[in-house]
């Protein structure tokens, strides 16, 4: 089982409380994701990298007007945060975190 580290943490329980949704059921901007986890932006996306790198997370660029990176958490990443919020991260469901 992939263990996270305490930053990482912070990061994925911070991708569940977006304004724009939650990363455990579709793509979030990565500028939300990094407001919510508490960290710095230079810190964040050094874990972010982590994250992607243990198969927790993805990363995808948009290309246009709204262009930008966002992020979204694997089927691995979104039983991490079930564990790591005691909340059901279950697609199609509206969940509170």
């Amino acid at each position: 089982m992939t263990v996270l580290t305490e930053l990482e943490k912070k990061v994925v329980l911070g991708s569940l409380k977006s304004e724009y949704g939650s990363a455990a059921e579709d793509y979030i901007w990565m500028f939300s994701v990094v407001e919510h986890s508490g960290l710095t932006g230079k810190v964040a996306r050094g874990v972010v990298s982590s994250l992607v790198k243990k198969g927790v997370a993805v990363v995808h660029n948009y290309e246009g007007e709204a262009g930008g990176p966002a992020f979204k958490l694997t089927e691995a990443g979104r039983m991490m945060a079930e564990e790591l919020s005691g909340e059901s991260c279950d697609k199609g469901q509206a969940s509170e975190v």
